[in-house]
């Protein structure tokens, strides 16, 4: 699927990815603490589709332990997110506050 297809991007490849390793992002952003902090938990996010991609290949609803992987896989990608988020309003708030 289409959906699919965007998950199955690497960190680096998606619209995120690509704004975070532009130019105008570094040039822009590449000063501010929560810069180099930000790749990570992006990081994570795909990492954690990607693991949930492979799991639904196999015969994951027939198998408790499957489903837990998705279940905590689907935490994880959460967790990362939220942290992603998070770094992005910290840098904003640091390139607000002219200190960088």
């Amino acid at each position: 699927s289409a959906e699919g297809q965007e998950a199955s991007l690497y960190h680096s490849n998606c619209r995120l990815g690509k704004w975070y390793e532009s130019d105008e992002c570094h040039a822009q952003f590449g000063s501010m603490p929560s810069y180099p902090v930000l790749e990570p938990p992006h990081a994570r996010v795909h990492d954690g589709a990607h693991a949930v991609l492979h799991i639904l290949q196999t015969d994951w609803s027939n198998s408790n332990d499957s489903m837990n992987e998705v279940v905590a896989a689907f935490e994880d990608i959460e967790s990362a997110s939220g942290e992603v988020m998070d770094l992005m309003q910290s840098m904003v708030e640091e390139k607000i506050s002219g200190r960088y």
